[in-house]
């Protein structure tokens, strides 16, 4: 079902924002937040939020790996929270 829906589902906006669509973006936030009112303000807090967080992510030059993912005791046990939250929802059923 989720599959036959994706189709018709906007883009992320930070997907957006990321690839230089900034026009999109604002569309999809308004359409999301405000039924479609560019102009209101928790559309452009959010947008501004975005632009400003995607601008500190480029400037900052790192980006996530897999292997960072597992280089600490702390990070792997954030992962091991995060599959094992995901396999206690799939074997219960929710």
């Amino acid at each position: 079902m989720c599959i036959l829906l994706l189709p018709f589902l906007p883009e992320s906006p930070r997907w957006l924002i990321y690839q230089d669509r900034e026009s999109e973006a604002m569309k999809v936030l308004a359409q999301v937040i405000s039924n479609g009112d560019e102009d209101h303000p928790l559309v452009l807090a959010e947008h501004r939020e975005i632009t400003h967080t995607m601008a500190f992510e480029k400037g900052a030059g790192k980006q996530l790996t897999f292997t960072e993912m597992f280089k600490s005791r702390s990070a792997r046990w954030r992962v091991s929270l995060v599959v094992s939250s995901g396999l206690a929802t799939v074997i219960v059923g929710e």
